[in-house]
Order: C-alpha cells, then structure tokens, then sequence
C-alpha cells in the first residue's frame, strides 16, 4: 500500500479480514419482544452518544457507554461492516500489528 492511500482499494492492496456471526440472533428474534431486540440491537452497535459492545471489541472505547475515540486500543485501527447478524472486520494492511490487532478484536 502506498502512502498516499488511506483506505484499501477493491482491487490490489491486501489486507486481513474476519467474518463473524452473531450467535442466537434466530432464537432472539423468534421469542423476545420487539423492544428487547431493539435494546440489545443497540447494546452491540451502540449509538450516536454511547459505543456498544462492538467499539469496546474493536478497541474504539475503552467501555461499553464510554466516548469512542481514533480506534487504536489494539495497536491499529480495524475497519468494520454490520449486516443483520454478521460483522465484517478489516484491516487496512498486513502488518503484523494489524493481525494482532484484528486477532485481539475477533476473541474480545
């Protein structure tokens, strides 16, 4: 990646990525009341005001409610995509920071 760059391009640079799937979010739908999955929605991913469960994992706050910040607790920053139940987690090289960093993320 050259140093003009700040994020990696679809086609050359390369990177370390991770897929996660949130587990029970099936049986969370099926048997809570909307409010609760809204709640616990909010509880991972956070909010505009308060980090979630995710920011802490990714190193974004040092605590669930706490104020985010530039996302290098871990030692690099990890680029990251919700879709319903999946995170998608990147890095934007393949340093080896990066990899401790994403590695550290994906077991908190």
């Amino acid at each position: 990646m050259n140093g003009s760059k700040t994020r990696p391009s679809l086609f050359g640079d390369e990177v370390y990525v991770a897929c996660a799937d949130v587990l029970g979010f099936k049986a969370l739908i099926n048997d809570r009341p909307l409010i609760e999955i809204v709640q616990a929605y909010d509880s991972f991913l956070g909010s505009e005001k308060a980090s979630g469960h995710l920011d802490w994992a990714l190193g974004t706050s040092d605590l669930p409610g706490w104020p985010r910040d530039q996302g290098t607790r871990h030692g690099a920053p990890i680029g990251h995509a919700v879709f319903s139940d999946t995170v998608f987690m990147w890095t934007w090289d393949l340093r080896p920071n990066s990899l401790r960093a994403l590695l550290t993320t994906c077991t908190s």
